[in-house]
């Protein structure tokens, strides 16, 4: 794998088939890029239940898919002002806003990854 790459894991709640082709898009400040799945089959898991002490989460199923990215689209999705993500399903799809900030957030999660393999990027000093 070139050092300049990752591979960025799709996940969705539930049982779903991803779609073939551009199962996952990104809208970066408003040019639409499709990426292409390193896989033909859409892997599904079950995540086991678990008990805390107040309640009991029942196990469910998660479905997900790999895509090939680069060390540039990563930075493009921190540096832009607005991203949405969209998972196109076999009969549906399922989207979300990307360019959240706060702490549990998408982009903050792929900010600190970035920052651990490629060292900071402009994105970071926000």
């Amino acid at each position: 794998m070139d050092e300049d790459q990752a591979i960025l894991v799709a996940v969705v709640r539930g049982t779903y088939n991803f779609d073939n082709k551009d199962s996952l898009q990104f809208n970066i400040d408003g040019e639409k890029v499709s990426l292409e799945s390193t896989e033909l089959l859409t892997n599904i898991e079950t995540q086991e239940g678990s008990y805390s002490s107040v309640a009991y989460f029942p196990a469910y199923n998660e479905s997900s898919k790999c895509y090939w990215v680069k060390k540039d689209f990563i930075k493009r999705l921190l540096d832009a002002k607005k991203v949405w993500v969209k998972v196109n399903l076999s009969r549906e799809y399922v989207e979300g806003e990307f360019s959240k900030d706060s702490p549990a957030s998408a982009r903050s999660a792929f900010r600190k990854f970035y920052n651990k393999v490629w060292g900071e990027s402009e994105g970071s000093k926000k």
